[in-house]
C-alpha cells in the first residue's frame, strides 16, 4: 500500500441541504425553498513537498493538475423537499517522486428526500455514496475543498444532530466532511461506500417529537478487504422543543458492524442526551454527553497485511473474544452565520468503524472552520483541526492527523473566479512512530452562475 505523497484535493458538492427532522407545526415552511440548480467547473494546479517523510523514504516533491465538475439542486412541492449534489473530480500527479501512475478520479453524489405526511408526522430519507481515490475530508490527504476550490466549510455545511452517538453519527452522515467512513483515509486507495438512512418523525404534542430511524452503511478497499465492513443503525430520539430558541433530546441507539474478511464483528448501544441553544440569529451551540457501550466477538488473534503491519510497527493483533468495554462520548458545536459565510468550532468523541488501517476506533476530534465574503468579489475560506482514531480491536495502536489551509477567491467576470491557496497536513501511525508530514499552494479557475439557475 502505497501512501500517497501527493496532496489530494477532492471537490464536493457544494451546496446541497440535507433533509432535517422538522416540526410537523411548520407545515407551510416547505414553500420557503427556493427551486435551484447550480452547476460548477473547476481546474487546479498544485506545487507540493514533503516536509517530513518516513525513514527509508526518499522526499517527494511534484505538480498535481486536476478537473473537477457537478451540480447541486433543490426543489420544493407542496409536502416534500427534494435535494440533490454530485461531484466528480480526477487529479494526475508529476514528478519523479511520485509513485502515481494515471488519474485518481473521484465521485460522490447526496440525496435527502423530505416529506410531511400529515401535520404530526413527517418521513426523511437520506442517500450519500461514491467511490473515492484517497478519500477525504478533515484527517483526508490534503484538505477538503469546496465546489469553487476554496476549503469546504466545516460544521456549516453539513448536519449538526445533537445526538451522535450512533455510528456514523447520526445526521451528520450527510457531511462528505464528516461521515466517519472516509474521511480517514491514510492511503489513495480507492475505496466504494455507501450511507443509506431514514427517519419517521411523530408529533405527540405541540412541543415534543419522537421519531424512529435506522441506517446501513458499508466501506469497499480496493486492494486490500482487511477493513471493509458493513454495519447497520437503528435509533430512536425524543425532542422537546422548550422555546423558539432551546430543544433538548434523548437518542438510543444500536449499530452493529460487521468486519466481513477480517475480525469479526462487534454491537454498540449507546445513550445520549443533548441541547441545542440559538443565541441569535446568527449564532447557535449544541452538545450532547452519553455513553457507549461496545460488546466485540473477534478472533484471538489476526495477521496483518505486510503493508499494514510495516506502517504500524506490529506483525499482528492481539485480541480476546467477547470483550465488553464502556466509553464516554459527546460533541460540542458553535456556529455564527455572517451575511454570507460562516465560522464553526467543533469537537467530537465516540466509536467509529476505523480507516484503512485500524479497525474498531475511538475517535477523538475538534477542528474549525471560516468562510467569508470580503467584497463584492473576494472571499475567503479556512480550515484546520487534529483528529485521533485508537484502535479498541488493535490495542496500543493510534493514527494522528493533523492540517490547515487558507484559501482565496476571486470572482473576475460573471461566474467565473480565480482561486489561490495553500496548506499543510501532518500524520503519525504509532507504536511504529511511522510520521509524514506535506506542504503545498495551488491555483485555479472556478465557474458557476452567480445565483444558479432558477425553476
Amino acid at each position: 500500500m502505497g501512501i500517497s505523497r501527493a496532496i489530494v484535493i477532492l471537490a464536493l458538492a457544494g451546496s446541497s441541504v440535507p433533509a432535517q427532522l422538522r416540526d410537523p407545526r411548520t407545515f407551510d415552511g416547505l414553500q420557503s425553498v427556493v427551486n435551484s440548480i447550480q452547476p460548477w467547473l473547476a481546474v487546479s494546479g498544485s506545487y507540493y513537498t514533503d516536509v517530513n517523510s518516513p525513514e527509508g523514504a526518499s522526499a517527494s516533491i511534484g505538480r498535481t493538475i486536476g478537473l473537477s465538475g457537478g451540480v447541486s439542486m433543490m426543489k420544493s412541492f407542496k409536502r416534500t423537499t427534494f435535494t440533490l449534489g454530485y461531484s466528480g473530480s480526477g487529479y494526475r500527479y508529476f514528478g519523479k517522486g511520485e509513485p502515481q501512475n494515471g488519474w485518481l478520479p473521484s465521485n460522490v453524489v447526496s440525496l435527502s428526500v423530505g416529506t410531511l405526511l400529515s401535520r404530526r408526522l413527517t418521513l426523511d430519507f437520506e442517500e450519500f455514496a461514491g467511490a473515492s481515490a484517497g478519500g477525504f475530508g478533515l484527517t483526508s490527504w490534503g484538505l477538503p475543498s469546496s465546489a469553487n476550490g476554496v476549503l469546504g466549510s466545516i460544521g456549516v455545511a453539513g448536519g449538526g444532530s445533537t445526538g451522535g452517538a450512533t455510528v456514523p453519527p447520526g445526521a451528520s452522515t450527510t457531511n462528505p466532511l464528516q461521515n466517519n467512513l472516509v474521511d480517514t483515509q491514510s492511503s489513495n486507495q480507492m475505496t466504494y461506500f455507501s450511507n443509506s438512512s431514514g427517519s419517521l418523525g411523530v408529533l405527540l404534542s405541540k412541543r415534543t417529537m419522537m421519531s424512529f430511524g435506522g441506517s446501513a452503511f458499508f466501506a469497499r478497499r480496493e486492494g486490500s478487504s482487511f477493513s471493509d465492513s458493513n454495519g447497520y443503525t437503528g435509533n430512536v430520539s425524543l425532542s422537546t422543543y422548550w422555546t423558539q430558541r432551546f430543544s433538548t433530546n434523548v437518542v438510543y441507539s444500536y449499530t452493529r458492524i460487521d468486519y466481513i474478511k477480517s475480525i469479526g464483528d462487534t454491537n454498540i448501544q449507546s445513550v445520549t442526551v443533548g441541547a441545542q441553544y440559538r443565541i441569535s440569529s446568527r449564532d447557535s451551540i449544541a452538545g450532547s454527553f452519553g455513553e457507549s457501550f461496545v460488546n466485540s466477538q473477534f478472533l484471538a488473534t489476526l495477521t496483518l497485511p505486510p503493508d499494514i503491519a510495516l506502517l504500524l510497527g506490529v506483525p499482528q493483533v492481539y485480541v480476546i473474544d467477547n470483550v465488553s468495554q464502556k466509553f464516554l462520548s459527546g460533541s460540542a458545536n458553535y456556529s455564527h452565520a455572517f451575511q454570507r459565510g460562516g465560522i464553526a468550532i467543533f469537537c467530537y468523541s465516540g466509536v467509529v468503524p476505523g480507516n484503512d488501517l485500524l479497525l474498531l476506533s475511538r475517535s477523538e476530534s475538534c477542528g474549525a472552520s471560516l468562510s467569508r465574503t470580503l467584497t463584492s468579489r473576494l472571499s475567503v475560506s479556512g480550515v484546520g483541526g487534529v483528529t485521533r482514531l485508537t484502535g479498541l480491536a488493535q490495542a496500543g495502536t493510534s493514527y494522528d492527523a493533523y492540517n490547515a489551509g487558507l484559501s482565496f477567491s476571486y470572482r473576475f467576470l460573471r461566474g467565473l473566479s480565480f482561486t489561490a491557496g495553500g496548506g499543510y497536513y501532518a500524520n503519525e501511525t504509532k507504536p511504529s512512530t511511522t510520521s509524514f508530514s506535506s506542504a503545498y499552494a495551488s491555483a485555479g479557475l472556478y465557474w458557476s452562475p452567480e445565483n444558479g439557475l432558477r425553476f
